[in-house]
């Protein structure tokens, strides 16, 4: 089967192409942005009716934690000890009655896993020599025995 087209057909499809695509590309921004502004009312309603819990309670002050710093910061943490640790102490502050769509909120923000600093850093010199922390200690002994009152590494 064969088409023939004009070179004026051909080029009003090719604009229509571009003007879907352009469109597309707008509403996908749109979207973006209400899914965002979405998140901020829902984050602004929970803040509301957790400080109208307080308040009825007489329990103390609220103050709101930003969800989306929290990856961030728990992965600056050193290991996921310490992550769970954090989280757990946020949950337990928590009321009782609070939203089930909160709590998931805020185990949703725990990091899959940190990136910690290393404990010692290790350098390997010439010669043989292992170098910790910076320093210029050769704890190599290159077979001799240990002098009295020193442990064998």
């Amino acid at each position: 089967m064969k088409i023939e087209t004009t070179l004026d057909e051909w080029m009003r499809m090719q604009d229509a192409l571009v003007e879907a695509k352009v469109e597309n590309a707008l509403l996908r921004k749109e979207l973006v942005q209400a899914a965002a502004e979405r998140d901020t009312f829902r984050a602004r309603l929970i803040a509301a009716h957790l400080e109208e819990v307080m308040q009825q309670r007489d329990l103390g002050k609220v103050v709101p934690i930003l969800l989306s710093k929290m990856p961030v910061v728990l992965s600056e943490l050193e290991n996921m000890d310490q992550v769970r640790l954090v989280l757990c102490v946020i949950l337990k502050m928590l009321p009782d009655n609070v939203p089930a769509e909160l709590v998931k909120m805020v185990t949703d923000a725990a990091p899959g896993k940190v990136q910690a600093d290393p404990l010692v850093q290790i350098e390997m010199e010439r010669g043989g020599d292992i170098i910790g922390q910076g320093g210029t200690k050769n704890i190599n002994h290159y077979g001799q025995e240990p002098e009295k009152g020193e442990k064998a590494v």
